[in-house]
């Protein structure tokens, strides 16, 4: 007996319901769009839906298992994957892990090949409005390499007491840039400016140097400046042992020491007073004066204190002695040196005052000779060189004279009278 409408139609909508059994169900069950879920051996739980008379994996517990879809040529073409409209149809993807190809968007599984990113500006975009990071290994030569194609720009090296990354292009920073006031060693810099900074403020090393203080003067701090050849400071040169300058040099050490190479003074000062000082004033053919100035007076005295001899040597054989200028002494030096003196001359000694001639000793006034002692111990006076027929040690040549010598109150005194005594052979016009 037929079936009814109504049988007809419950047994369509049994038919419709999903089945489940074990192993791919064969072609010739089930209707189009049927769904079954079966276990599959390597797969786990897949769920099949028949379309154009084959049963197609559209989900898996476990990997998707292979799917003969037609002939081709003779041969049998196998699909391991199906694909649903809908991937909200697919089983699995919640509550347990089977997709294992698929990253997740927790970060919980690790990307084990290359992934290439084929977006432009922002194509790797951070989200977290905190703190985002990006972590490479531990104790690494080439933890992180940034390359263009195989070529090198930037390595993060992570090996323990190592770190450090390495720059293999030109570095070009556009801001300003803070080193934390770490050292930087083997930097070769061949432009621009290094401003506002101490070169070399905790330890010293060399340098070479074009141009000290272009833009505005500085100060040259040190205890040694060296130059192989010259040494040259705004016209003045100095050459080894040598000084050579076009204008004044000024010299400030404990006080003012000017040299004027025009006028040939050179300046001594005392600190901090330009009024007091001594000078030594070279002029033409040599001409040296060594002076001292006293502003408020006349003690600016010259001392010569030598640990030794102070010679005096004078090739044009005069040594003068002069008050203000005016002439006091002078020692002539030739080969007969005379001590001459201008005005009224004394001598006075402190104690014993012995003048000691090998020869002759002459006194005389007005080129008049008065006394003469000679070596065998004669005095003369008044040039009374005549030859005496007795040697006295006092002649006296005078008419009608006679020495005294005693005191004013006219005891102990004593007269030297001249004896006349004439010899047949002497000259007896002579005298009395």
């Amino acid at each position: 007996m037929p079936l009814t409408r109504e049988e007809r139609k419950l047994l369509h909508q049994k038919s419709r319901q999903p089945t489940f059994g074990a192993n791919k169900p064969d072609n010739t069950e089930g209707f189009e769009g049927d769904i079954s879920f079966r276990q599959v051996q390597g797969s786990g739980t897949v769920q099949y839906l028949k379309e154009g008379g084959n049963w197609k994996p559209i989900s898996s517990s476990g990997d998707m298992p292979p799917v003969r879809i037609g002939q081709g040529g003779g041969r049998s073409i196998i699909s391991t994957s199906g694909g649903v409209a809908d991937h909200g149809d697919l089983t699995s993807l919640i509550g347990s892990d089977h997709h294992t190809q698929y990253l997740l968007i927790d970060g919980s599984r690790a990307m084990t090949g290359d992934l290439s990113l084929g977006g432009g500006d922002g194509a790797l975009t951070f989200t977290v409005a905190g703190e985002n990071s990006i972590k490479i290994p531990d104790n690494q030569a080439s933890a992180l390499i940034i390359e263009e194609a195989n070529t090198a720009y930037l390595t993060f090296v992570t090996t323990n007491s190592g770190e450090k990354m390495q720059f293999h292009k030109a570095l070009d920073i556009d801001a300003v840039s803070d080193f934390g006031s770490n050292s930087m060693t083997n930097v070769n810099i061949d432009s621009g400016a290094i401003d506002g900074t101490a070169i070399g403020a905790s330890s010293q090393a060399a340098g070479d140097f074009t141009a000290i203080g272009a833009v505005a003067a500085g100060t040259i701090v040190g205890t040694t400046i060296d130059a192989t050849t010259d040494f040259t400071i705004d016209g003045l040169v100095l050459t080894a042992d040598t000084i050579t300058n076009d204008a004044a040099l000024t010299v400030d050490a404990a006080g003012d020491i000017i040299l004027d190479a025009n006028s040939g003074v050179t300046k001594f000062y005392l600190a901090g007073d330009t009024n007091d000082y001594a000078s030594l004033t070279v002029a033409a053919n040599g001409v040296t004066t060594l002076a001292t100035f006293d502003d408020g007076g006349t003690v600016g005295h010259l001392t010569l204190d030598a640990d030794g001899d102070i010679i005096l040597d004078a090739a044009g054989d005069d040594i003068y002695f002069k008050d203000a200028g005016s002439e006091r002494f002078r020692m002539d030096l030739d080969s007969t040196p005379t001590l001459a003196a201008t005005g009224a001359l004394t001598i006075h000694g402190s104690s014993t005052m012995t003048l000691d001639a090998t020869s002759d000793f002459i006194a005389k006034t007005n080129t008049r000779e008065v006394i003469k002692a000679n070596t065998s111990s004669n005095i003369y006076f008044h040039a009374y060189a005549q030859t005496l027929f007795n040697d006295y040690y006092i002649n006296i040549s005078a008419s009608n004279r006679h020495l005294t010598s005693g005191v004013s109150d006219f005891q102990q005194n004593y007269s030297w009278l001249g004896k006349h005594s004439v010899s047949t052979a002497y000259n007896t016009s002579f005298g009395t």
